[in-house]
C-alpha cells in the first residue's frame, strides 16, 4: 500500500463510518476515532442505527484487548445497561449505544463533541440517555455536578438529554439504581 493509501481513511468525513460495522482492529492497536480521527479516545457502537434512544457511556479501554464495544458488552456495566434495557421494555434496535473510551486526553475528547451532536442531530433519537457525570458534563457542556443534572431533561439541538448515574456506580453503590431508575423512567415518558 501507498503512503497515501492509508491517509486516505482520515480523509473521509465522519460519517462516512458505518458505526459498530467496521473490521475489528488487530490486538494491540487502537484505532483513531471514528468521528474526529483523534488518537486519545474512541467512540464505538453498539444496537440500532434508527433507535429512538441513545444511551452514552464511558468505558475504559485495553489497547490490548479487543474492540471498544467488545470490551463494554462483555463487561459488568455492560450486563447491567443490557438489564436496564430490557426493564425499560426496549428492543436491542430500539436502543443504540455510544461507548467513548475514557482517560483521553479531555482536551481532544472536548473537540470531539461537536462530531457527536452532528451525527446526534442526524439521527434525531426520541432521547438521549447519558450515564455518569463526565459524560453529561461533556455533551451538555455543563460545570453543574451529576446531582443537579439528573431528574429532568436538557435540550441541545433540539435533542431531548437526559442525565443519569454512572453505570459502574451503580454496580459499586447499588443504592444508585433507585435513582437512576427514576430518570429512565422520565425518560420513557419523553
Amino acid at each position: 500500500m501507498s503512503a497515501h493509501g492509508s491517509s486516505l481513511v482520515s480523509l473521509l468525513p465522519p460519517h462516512a463510518f458505518v458505526m459498530g460495522k467496521r473490521a475489528p482492529e488487530p490486538m494491540g492497536v487502537t484505532a483513531p476515532c471514528r468521528f474526529c480521527g483523534g488518537a486519545s479516545h474512541q467512540v464505538d457502537e453498539v444496537g440500532g442505527q434508527n433507535a429512538s434512544f441513545i444511551f452514552m457511556v464511558e468505558y475504559p479501554l485495553s489497547p490490548s484487548g479487543p474492540t471498544l464495544a467488545d470490551q463494554f458488552t462483555e463487561s459488568e456495566a455492560g450486563a447491567l445497561l443490557r438489564k436496564i434495557r430490557e426493564a425499560m421494555k426496549l428492543g436491542p434496535q430500539e436502543v443504540s449505544v455510544w461507548i467513548r473510551s475514557s482517560g483521553g486526553a479531555s482536551l481532544e475528547s472536548a473537540s470531539c463533541m461537536p462530531f457527536q451532536m452532528k451525527e446526534l442531530k442526524s439521527r434525531a433519537p426520541r432521547v438521549v440517555i447519558t450515564f455518569g457525570e463526565g459524560m453529561a458534563q461533556s455533551l451538555l457542556d455543563a460545570k453543574e455536578p451529576l446531582s443537579e443534572l439528573r431528574g429532568r431533561f436538557h435540550t441541545c439541538f433540539d435533542l431531548k438529554i437526559l442525565a443519569t448515574e454512572d453505570l459502574t456506580g451503580m454496580l459499586t453503590h447499588p443504592a444508585l439504581k433507585k435513582q437512576a431508575w427514576e430518570d429512565l423512567k422520565l425518560a420513557l415518558q419523553g
